[in-house]
């Protein structure tokens, strides 16, 4: 199917196709959010980090946000990700969060 006649197709059904207003800064805001709240002893979940995005108007799944943690590591980034059972808590390694939430 062309892509653009699966938009049309989602426009009349109602299904929304847009992406969050903020959507191009979504790297920038997650390198923010990994060095303002995480560090050796904060991390965040795939939740936390996609309700936080989702405030500042950007959409996340679980599959791009994998995406984007290797692009960050990719960039420099130290992210450290821990098993816990099935939740999985991802965190900036080696510094001190800034603005850790509880």
């Amino acid at each position: 199917m062309i892509m653009g006649k699966k938009v049309d197709r989602d426009l009349k059904e109602g299904i929304s196709v847009t992406k969050g207003t903020n959507q191009k800064l979504k790297m920038l805001y997650l390198k923010q959010i990994f060095e303002e709240e995480t560090d050796d002893q904060h991390s965040l979940t795939l939740q936390n980090i996609t309700e936080r995005l989702n405030s500042l108007g950007v959409n996340a799944d679980r599959k791009t946000l994998y995406q984007d943690f290797k692009e960050l590591k990719r960039y420099g980034m130290d992210i450290i990700a821990i098993q816990e059972g099935a939740k999985s808590t991802f965190s900036a390694a080696s510094r001190q969060a800034t603005n850790v939430r509880t």
